[in-house]
């Protein structure tokens, strides 16, 4: 018997999309706003901080802040190219900048795979 994955409601515009989290490839700030990129290539616009999902994705699931504008589901990480801080390139194929303060915090993530 599968596991039903676990969701998440987003308010948006038009109500709430409940999402499942395990399709969040990564997030990415906007201000007082996040656009929360999916694997099916689609992106939805919340009015949330980004500090919000930080404190509520990070500590239960495989989810890492790698910038002030980043956090990464570490499962849709594809590589990592070495830099002062580096960078991550998404299964999407987006590459995201790692700050040079949070590197060992993703370094230390992915060997915990």
């Amino acid at each position: 018997m599968n596991a039903i994955p676990r969701k998440i409601p987003l308010p948006t515009k038009s109500g709430l999309d409940i999402i499942a989290i395990d399709r969040i490839i990564y997030l990415e700030a906007d201000g007082a706003y996040v656009r929360i990129f999916l694997e099916d290539q689609t992106s939805i616009y919340i009015s949330k901080a980004i500090k919000w999902f930080e404190n509520h994705l990070s500590k239960q699931f495989d989810f890492c802040r790698i910038h002030n504008s980043y956090i990464c589901n570490i499962n849709y990480i594809e590589k990592y190219i070495k830099g002062d801080g580096g960078q991550v390139k998404m299964t999407d194929g987006k590459y995201l900048a790692v700050s040079r303060a949070r590197k060992k915090s993703l370094l230390t993530a992915l060997k915990n795979l």
